[in-house]
């Protein structure tokens, strides 16, 4: 049977889930690239850090945790004025919550990875909303970042799930 990281997995899973949450919006993962103002609205995940805990620390002997973190940086061009910009970035900015972390439920719900039996439960940490600076437009623009972070647990010495 085939094997995909569970790391690996649980990004996939996040970024298909936000998909899935907004399916008319652009999402791109891990670009490095700058995005122009004719590009936006559209969204940019990049996997993030992790911190690595085993045995008690992991909450079982026999188990690693992974504590990592995921971000979802969104971006925006609104005609009117800066009210109506504020505006369309925190209802997208709760769109990208909702879709992370409920997915198409109405309350927090586990994400499974696909192993079909690995679960991960993300929650978002942090929000920062900004102005972008692209001068070129003549739109208003805005962006924002959104990190979330979850626990994936992992048979200990074996990073990798088994997908159907």
């Amino acid at each position: 049977m085939p094997e995909i990281a569970a790391t690996e997995a649980a990004f996939a899973a996040l970024a298909a889930r936000l998909q899935a949450g907004l399916p008319d919006m652009p999402v791109d993962r891990n670009r490095e690239s700058e995005t122009a103002a004719e590009e936006a609205p559209c969204l940019v995940c990049h996997d993030g850090e992790m911190a690595i805990l085993r045995g008690e620390g992991a909450g079982a002997y026999g188990l690693t945790l992974y504590r990592m973190q995921w971000t979802v940086a969104g971006y925006l061009a609104v005609e009117g004025d800066e009210a109506a910009l504020a505006y369309a970035v925190g209802h997208l900015r709760a769109q990208v919550v909702r879709a992370v972390v409920c997915g198409e439920a109405a309350q927090p719900t586990a994400l499974l990875l696909a192993d079909n039996a690995t679960e991960i439960w993300p929650e978002e940490v942090a929000s920062v909303t900004t102005r972008a600076a692209i001068e070129q437009s003549a739109l208003p623009l805005a962006a924002f970042v959104v990190t979330f972070e979850f626990d994936l647990r992992v048979a200990e010495g074996n990073p990798f799930l088994t997908t159907p």
